[in-house]
């Protein structure tokens, strides 16, 4: 007598579903992609250079050489940072994540960003607001008035995306960051609501070692990090595969929806 086949409730929940990782092709972007291609989904990433995006295609191909694995990675570039063809690119990159719209999207991840620049408030001009904006809101914004046509009208799925918990706890010289920031995850709310039934949440990640503190030269680098990790409750910076859970996490509760997840180690109350 065969034992009946086991139903698996959990790990197979994104099996089959197609993904949109907006900055996929580095730091937090590229640990959901990853996280996401375990899952068994088909995963789309994105990125400004064409270059960025065929590295991380490689890198994830080498990372899960099964061919399996590979038939379902696919990228596209997205210039995010020029306003006046901010759409136009979007709806590009849009067509192509879809086939043209022949096989919609589960879900949209939105990590993407640029370089950080810090200003004194008696500093800040029309021209530095407007740049730090373009890929941090505006561009979600964007996406958001184009979701309805590109992804399924469903409440299994979701848009998940990327605030930072510095707005809870703001630092001089971040107040065009901050605003940014508070602002996208006003729009968790409102989003949620405007284009209900799919699902749209925000993540708030804490400090995270990415690619980003490469820039940083090593000794300067390393004292850095140990200074925000003491500023932890964990004594240590989080890895982009501890936060990439969060943005699964939505992806996987079909019933989480305006909501906010905070990941960054106990900093807020330490």
């Amino acid at each position: 007598m065969m034992a009946p086949s086991l139903q698996l409730k959990f790990v197979n929940k994104l099996a089959g579903q197609r993904v949109l990782v907006l900055g996929g092709t580095s730091g937090i972007g590229f640990a959901v992609a990853s996280g996401a291609l375990e899952h068994r989904a088909t995963v789309i990433v994105s990125s400004s250079k064409p270059e960025k995006v065929e590295n991380a295609i490689k890198r994830l191909k080498d990372a899960y050489p099964d061919p399996d694995y590979h038939s379902r990675i696919a990228g596209y570039p997205c210039d995010l940072g020029n306003p006046e063809q901010l759409e136009q690119n979007l709806i590009s990159l849009l067509d192509q994540a879809t086939e043209n719209r022949t096989a919609l999207l589960d879900h949209i991840a939105v990590t993407a960003g640029d370089p950080i620049s810090f200003s004194p408030i008696e500093d800040i001009s029309l021209e530095y607001i407007h740049r730090t904006g373009n890929v941090r809101f505006v561009a979600p914004l964007i996406l958001a008035k184009l979701a309805r046509k590109y992804i399924k009208n469903v409440d299994s799925s979701s848009i998940t995306l990327t605030s930072g918990s510095g707005i809870f706890r703001p630092i001089p010289q971040w107040s065009v960051l901050i605003g940014y920031g508070a602002g996208l995850d006003g729009l968790r709310r409102s989003l949620s609501v405007e284009l209900a039934p799919i699902r749209v949440n925000v993540v708030c990640p804490g400090v995270i070692r990415t690619e980003v503190f490469d820039n940083i030269q090593l000794e300067e680098r390393e004292a850095t990090l140990e200074k925000l990790a003491q500023e932890t409750l964990l004594n240590r910076v989080g890895k982009p595969e501890n936060v990439a859970e969060a943005y699964l996490y939505f992806m996987k509760d079909t019933f989480a929806t305006g909501a906010m997840v905070l990941s960054d180690g106990g900093k807020l109350v330490k």
